[in-house]
């Protein structure tokens, strides 16, 4: 009877953390969020998929071009219909029912950080999912910009939790899955690989590699029944031509470049003989991760563990400081990760809490609203002597430098302490 109680009082405690996190953010998500990407950005995809068709989302047209994989304008636009909001007039309906969408995303990754850690007692299940429950990156994120991140979250979450579970097969698929919501989940697919190989080794690698490429086949088949496989390709073209420079808000190398130029650089710039900086920013990023790799397998060979969930992470979060095209919020990922490694017992709780203020601090400095409504509730004026510098990425500000290099030297201390403590 002891235990039967302990149980329910850990479940009902569990439920309530959930309920908390999910519901404060559905709150704030529906009351305030970034309304130019929910209204040009995520209903516009809702309605491409809804009035065109879910396979016409790629055929261009005189709307905003779809620059995110299938699943989330499916998803959304299903919603849509079924709740409304898709049409003029509507944009509060789409709003509620995207404030609850990604809430309950955010729900799912508090359980499932609670599922991971849970071999290691109640109390750490329960810490694990009040972790993210009340992060202020996630709060943030979600809940007061209701960005599109949780659902890709969600996915890497199920992933890590699959993959400390040894369920190989099932981490694949659901790693699939992830590509087809967010583009940010695929630079880690190389880093699942690694670990995938170490522990499982081949049987296991191609096992994982089927469960991937089953729901990507199955999308292009349903495309190619349509008629449409073609267009395909266009999500391609759509995230080059709407992430035109080299970095887009990113605290990473490349804001700091852009930031001793004093402008914008481009992704189509030419900086050597026929190459472009979007192509030396990937090459750049191939040759850091891929010696980061090696580095990690060379040190932990033979050796299985759940280290492959932060070895995730440090990838991710080396990835968010090399890759072009990277937003403000774009090292959430890593986050993630992050907050799985702790759950299963590695001592990340330091690099939650820099990764969360830095997060928070790159998000906060190119949300003007809240800047100023911060520096007219402390100064009764719009604009601030100390917020002015940041109203453009074109202005070299001193914080956004120094917010970038401490990413910078942040994102390489945690790769090097990670690969020193590897056994």
């Amino acid at each position: 009877m002891p235990s039967k109680g302990k149980k329910s009082s850990f479940i009902s405690i569990l439920i309530v953390v959930a309920l908390l996190g999910g519901g404060l953010r559905c709150l704030l998500a529906i009351e305030y969020g970034c309304i130019a990407d929910i209204r040009e950005g995520y209903r516009v995809f809702a309605q491409k998929a809804a009035f065109n068709g879910p396979f016409n989302i790629y055929v261009p047209d005189d709307k905003w071009a779809c620059d995110y994989p299938p699943l989330l304008p499916w998803i959304t636009g299903a919603g849509g219909a079924l709740f409304g909001g898709l049409y003029y007039g509507e944009l509060r309906s789409f709003k509620i029912m995207w404030a609850v969408f990604i809430s309950l995303c955010d729900m799912g990754i508090i359980i499932c950080l609670a599922l991971i850690a849970l071999p290691r007692g109640k109390r750490w299940a329960i810490g694990a999912a009040a972790l993210w429950a009340f992060n202020p990156a996630s709060l943030y994120d979600t809940g007061y910009w209701a960005q599109s991140v949780s659902p890709s979250l969600l996915c890497l979450v199920l992933v890590a939790l699959m993959a400390v579970k040894r369920k190989w097969f099932w981490a694949g698929l659901l790693y699939g899955i992830a590509c087809l919501v967010k583009p940010q989940a695929w630079p880690l697919a190389p880093a699942l690989a690694l670990w995938i190989w170490r522990d499982g080794g081949w049987k296991n690698l191609r096992s994982a590699f089927f469960g991937t490429i089953m729901p990507l086949l199955a999308i292009w088949f349903l495309f190619l029944c349509a008629g449409t496989a073609p267009t395909l390709r266009n999500l391609i073209l759509y995230l080059n031509f709407d992430n035109a420079s080299l970095s887009i808000n990113g605290h990473n190398l490349w804001w700091i470049a852009e930031l001793a130029r004093g402008e914008m650089i481009f992704t189509n710039e030419v900086w050597f003989k026929g190459v472009t900086s979007q192509q030396t920013a990937w090459f750049l990023t191939t040759i850091m991760l891929v010696a980061f790799g090696f580095m990690w397998i060379k040190r932990t060979k033979g050796i299985k563990g759940s280290d492959g969930v932060e070895m995730m992470a440090v990838w991710s979060m080396l990835s968010f400081l090399f890759m072009p095209c990277m937003h403000e919020n774009h090292a959430m990922p890593a986050l993630a990760l992050a907050s799985c490694a702790w759950a299963t017992g590695r001592k990340t709780g330091w690099v939650l809490s820099i990764l969360t203020t830095l997060i928070v601090g790159n998000i906060i400095l190119h949300d003007m609203p809240t800047m100023c409504f911060f520096a007219q509730y402390f100064t009764n004026d719009n604009y601030h002597w100390f917020f002015k510098p940041i109203e453009s990425a074109n202005n070299v500000s001193v914080l956004t430098l120094l917010f970038a290099l401490v990413s910078v030297v942040f994102g390489f201390g945690w790769a090097i302490k990670f690969l020193r403590g590897a056994e």
